[in-house]
């Protein structure tokens, strides 16, 4: 039986992330943890403090969640509050374009109209993780590159026809 590689499975996803959205989880399971302290040693703020520590570790759970999955069928895009799913025909790249208050910003560009939507997990950080992020790029515009060129099958060409 032949081996198929990760990218080959139609139904194994894998996610991409920078540090930074490692980062801002273990800062805020580090607030939780503090606010936990605070409900616990302050008698009169113990309510407040248990509800902002379980308001910060249900963030903390967002945030590890932060990045972008790669599917068969496109790519989900899942910031802090919110989540967008775009199939590989909408895509046309992806790009890293500098910024003014961060080192760099990651956006997926799409067909037609040229809209851009900002990847989050994949912004700011170091000029050594820049390099980490441009490499994640460049291989999520080869799989779109790939996904563009896969003929359709049968059915999706007679659908097509329709």
């Amino acid at each position: 039986m032949a081996r198929t590689s990760r990218s080959e499975r139609p139904d194994e996803t894998q996610v991409i992330r920078g540090r930074n959205a490692n980062r801002l989880f273990a800062a805020d399971v580090l607030v939780a943890f503090i606010l936990a302290i605070v409900a616990v040693a302050v008698s009169k703020a113990h309510v407040v403090g248990a509800v902002a520590a379980v308001g910060m570790l249900l963030l903390g759970v967002r945030i590890r969640m932060m990045g972008v999955r790669v599917t068969s069928h496109g790519i989900q895009i899942i910031e802090t509050y919110s989540s967008t799913t775009v199939p590989w025909e909408d895509i046309e790249r992806f790009e890293i374009e500098p910024l003014k208050r961060y080192p760099y910003a990651t956006y997926l560009v799409r067909n037609g109209n040229g809209g851009r939507i900002p990847i989050l997990a994949m912004t700011g950080g170091s000029a050594h993780t820049f390099d980490k992020i441009r490499v994640q790029v460049n291989e999520l515009n080869e799989l779109a590159t790939n996904h563009r060129s896969v003929p359709p099958t049968e059915i999706e060409f007679l659908d097509a026809l329709k």
